[in-house]
């Protein structure tokens, strides 16, 4: 393409306008689209970076408004959903601990103090995004965001997601890194808030996973498709999902 190529122009702008209105729709993706482009830009910088400044351009403008407004209409939320802001988790992590403890030295005044308590509060919110309880058990501790004993995804997605993800590294598919980097930064804006994990802040989650879940049905598909097997196996999918 040619630096003012005039389709290239329009995707650029195009995306840049899309990527900041999703902004807008919901707290958890003013922290991921600015993650989640970041790394999409940096792994095809060489390709795209004669025309970088199309998409940037309407990008910034949109993330500029939308930490604008976000800080003027929501702090009061994020105050006190953050983890930052909460002194139970710091009595927790570090009061609990030492009053527990007869004896204190040094090492253990230094790890169990307001700068443990949070990286690794943060930490464990993250790990407990990939619980096998929250995604295919029962959700969030929240019912109004879940399905009461229902999980995030039925448990037949488990297998599916296991098979798709060995499928994209044995198949080399190209755009492997893009849903890797997907899942692990999607946990981030969740993992920061002192209910995690969420549904509702992991929504943002599910659509990578399903694509894995797919991925993982094409790879079944197409191993054992070829050997009469097709049929049976979309049959066993319906009434598995039914």
């Amino acid at each position: 393409m040619y630096l003012f190529d005039t389709n290239a122009v329009i995707y650029f702008l195009s995306s840049g306008v899309l990527f900041g209105l999703t902004l807008f729709t919901y707290h958890s993706f003013i922290i991921f689209i600015p993650l989640f482009t970041l790394s999409l830009l940096a792994s095809r910088y060489k390709r795209i970076r004669k025309r970088l400044f199309f998409f940037i351009t309407p990008f910034i403008l949109f993330l500029s408004v939308s930490l604008t407004s976000s800080y003027l209409n929501s702090s009061a939320k994020f105050t006190t959903t953050s983890i930052f802001n909460n002194e139970q988790i710091v009595y927790e992590r570090v009061d609990n601990f030492r009053k527990d403890t007869k004896e204190i030295n040094f090492l253990f005044d230094k790890i169990h103090s307001r700068y443990f308590a949070l990286p690794y509060h943060f930490l464990q919110n993250y790990l407990l995004s990939f619980s096998p309880e929250f995604l295919f058990d029962k959700g969030g501790e929240k019912l109004v965001h879940n399905l009461e004993g229902f999980g995030n995804l039925y448990l037949v997605d488990s297998l599916l997601i296991i098979v798709g993800l060995l499928g994209i590294f044995y198949f080399r598919e190209k755009n492997k890194k893009l849903i890797i980097t997907w899942i692990l930064i999607a946990q981030v804006s969740c993992a920061l808030t002192t209910d995690a994990p969420n549904s509702t802040r992991l929504f943002v989650l599910m659509p990578a996973l399903l694509l894995l879940s797919s991925y993982g049905i094409w790879t079944i598909f197409s191993s054992l498709g070829k050997r009469g097997f097709g049929k049976i196996i979309i049959c066993v999918l319906v009434l598995t999902y039914i």
